[in-house]
């Protein structure tokens, strides 16, 4: 049995290369520490969420579904099966389409990271209910998919979030999954604030790009010309993504 010390050594190796996006080291890391402690949820979910995201889907649902097992009842164990039913709900039809949509807007991606962002935007996506189409053509029209882009307005990441906005919902905009969890967050919020716009879509979106305020001043509208143009291309995007995934 591990002792608490100890303990403490594995979650911070692990967190450390987990928040580097060394997923492999860090899904080594977990295994080497339940091997040790073959009863401990937290290192077999730990385990099997960083071979999740390093593109390793079989050998992730073993340890997934180990730690649910290991905490039917507890925190760790939800976290586990959150994992579990994310990677159901996009077929591989639907992964394909993101698959091909990341290699076309950032094309020095190398296959490993394109393998993390089908992962992540799916996993992001289920947390708050949307379709991870919809989720993946917001970051193709906001950032290219490039985890580096910063907007001449200070927006960050793949996901093109404001650091006052991250701050608020408490992520770290600089974190790719933090990045992508907050927008899904966002666009969770706006689509449901604006469920009696005429079209609920097209105005979540434009929360999205100019802010909920001016959107409601402006009827569920877009306010802006730029903001309409953008609303335009993520829907158009996303429309065909649908059509290609059916």
């Amino acid at each position: 049995m591990s002792s608490p010390a100890s303990a403490a050594r594995w979650t911070d190796t692990v967190e450390d290369a987990f928040r580097a996006g060394r997923y492999l080291e860090a899904a080594a890391a977990a295994v080497r520490a339940h091997a040790a402690a073959p009863n401990d949820a937290a290192s077999a979910a730990w385990a099997g969420v960083s071979l999740a995201l390093a593109g390793h889907p079989s050998r992730a649902r073993a340890w997934l579904l180990r730690a649910a097992s290991l905490d039917p009842g507890g925190r760790t164990g939800a976290v586990a099966r959150a994992w579990l039913a994310s990677a159901a709900s996009c077929s591989t039809v639907c992964e394909a389409s993101i698959r091909r949509l990341a290699r076309a807007g950032n094309p020095d991606l190398f296959a490993g990271q394109v393998e993390w962002l089908v992962r992540a935007v799916v996993f992001a996506a289920w947390l708050y209910r949307l379709d991870p189409l919809l989720l993946a053509a917001v970051v193709h029209v906001e950032s290219g998919w490039n985890h580096a882009a910063v907007s001449r307005a200070g927006a960050l990441g793949l996901a093109q979030l404001m650091p006052s906005t991250a701050r608020g919902i408490g992520v770290d905009p600089r974190h790719p999954l933090h990045n992508l969890i907050g927008a899904a967050r966002l666009l969770r919020g706006h689509l449901d604030a604006f469920r009696w716009a005429s079209d609920p879509l097209r105005a979540a979106l434009s929360a999205y790009n100019a802010g909920g305020g001016a959107t409601r001043r402006a009827g569920g509208r877009p306010p802006y010309s730029s903001t309409a143009r953008y609303v335009d291309r993520v829907v158009s995007l996303y429309l065909r993504l649908v059509r290609d995934s059916i």
